[in-house]
């Protein structure tokens, strides 16, 4: 379960990069909302991928 978890941490951050991405010529037309939603969404991805990365790379033992 812990890899489908981690799988999935991976998978949405990629997703957000391709969508910051796709936006980016379009990303200052945008109105404040949408901004705020698609910077929110990084956020609110990033920060368990990072944890996870973290983790393990501390429990690793290395």
């Amino acid at each position: 379960m812990d890899i489908l978890y981690d799988l999935g941490s991976v998978v949405s951050f990629l997703g957000v990069i391709f969508l910051l991405i796709g936006f980016k010529k379009d990303f200052i037309r945008l109105n404040s909302i949408q901004k705020t939603g698609i910077i929110l969404t990084f956020i609110g991805v990033a920060i368990p991928f990072l944890i996870d990365f973290v983790y393990g790379f501390l429990t690793s033992g290395i």
